[in-house]
């Protein structure tokens, strides 16, 4: 047993003196690279499409809104929907469609069957008196 102690000291000392003798290789600098410029990658147009908010009101003949109205959107020329939405309690009813559509046709049911249908132009919806008569 006192010659694994006298070897594990001997051992623990001759590792210290090792590590402080030890002279460390210095490592050869980086070669100094030129960086290649390079052109950027030309990015795609983008397109900017501008948006009008139409809001306004749906009402009856005598005045009162019309509450839970599914109300859609249509551009005239292409048919594709534009946007879509529900009236709230007293009618009312808040939309953003794009400002390229000049006239649309603005389709309303109540029951999602069967429908109203009436074109505007997009100046039409967005001025001052915008209530829609169902």
């Amino acid at each position: 047993m006192r010659h694994l102690r006298l070897v594990l000291i001997l051992s623990a000392i001759w590792a210290q003196e090792e590590s402080r003798t030890r002279t460390t290789t210095p490592t050869p600098p980086r070669p100094q690279t030129r960086a290649i410029p390079t052109t950027p990658t030309p990015k795609a147009p983008q397109e900017v499409v501008v948006m009008e908010t139409i809001s306004g009101r749906i009402t009856t003949k005598t005045g009162e809104g019309v509450p839970n109205l599914q109300i859609a959107i249509l551009d005239k020329n292409t048919g594709n929907v534009l946007g879509q939405t529900l009236t709230d309690k007293e009618g009312n009813y808040a939309l953003v469609i794009p400002a390229s559509a000049q006239k649309v046709i603005v389709r309303m049911s109540k029951d999602g069957k069967s429908f109203v249908e009436k074109e505007y132009t997009l100046e039409e919806l967005t001025g001052a008196a915008s209530d829609i008569v169902f």
